[in-house]
């Protein structure tokens, strides 16, 4: 119980850090692709059942990731590249906790998906997300981060992003895997709909990157 309440808090406490405002409805165009925390979470039993959709979801007002973080982005392996910037931003925010997201293209909301913390303990009948990969691939090796900084990520410590930055450790892109969703009910893989190899296809390849 213990256990539980803490990460609650963390949650709760990291998402703040990152909230400058929410919404009820979509945020207007401004990124062909993005991925929006959602602010108030998705019930467990939606996300279990594979019933959670994006509508009617308080979003927080600045996506976690959008346009300018994008590399590159495979539709047929699910997969996208993001800039050192962007993987340390998403996992300063998402490093022990699951963290609902709605991805948008061209404005429109697709499918509700699960950043996945290391911690993670249920399965999730959403796209998901690992993100405990993040911080080794981005420093060529988890032991290029001080321990300190890893404990300010544990904790919740809103100067673990500034900490991040500012080490002078190499970093390189990082490659991320949408996977897909896995449940015991009929359940929708959202992954392929069209709309969002629209919008890679304007984003990457027509040079409005």
């Amino acid at each position: 119980m213990k256990v539980h309440l803490l990460l609650a808090l963390l949650m709760a406490n990291t998402i703040a850090i990152n909230t400058r405002g929410s919404t009820n409805n979509p945020p207007a165009v401004t990124n062909v692709l993005a991925f929006y925390f959602v602010a108030d979470g998705v019930s467990d039993d939606a996300l279990r059942h594979g019933t959670a959709t994006p509508f009617g979801l308080r979003l927080i007002t600045d996506p976690i990731l959008s346009d300018n973080d994008f590399l590159a982005w495979d539709t047929r392996k699910h997969s996208f590249v993001i800039t050192p910037a962007a993987a340390i931003r998403l996992v300063a925010s998402s490093f022990d906790h699951d963290v609902p997201f709605v991805l948008m293209a061209s404005g429109e909301p697709i499918y509700v998906g699960m950043f996945e913390s290391r911690n993670s303990s249920s399965i999730k009948a959403v796209p998901e997300i690992a993100t405990w990969g993040i911080l080794s691939d981005c420093f060529m090796g988890i032991t290029n981060v001080p321990i300190d900084v890893l404990r300010q990520l544990g904790q919740g410590d809103p100067s673990a992003m500034s900490a991040l930055t500012a080490l002078k450790s190499a970093r390189t892109n990082v490659t991320l895997q949408i996977d897909p969703p896995i449940g015991f009910y009929r359940i929708v893989d959202n992954r392929p709909d069209p709309r969002i190899a629209s919008a890679v296809e304007k984003l990457l390849r027509n040079d409005t990157h």
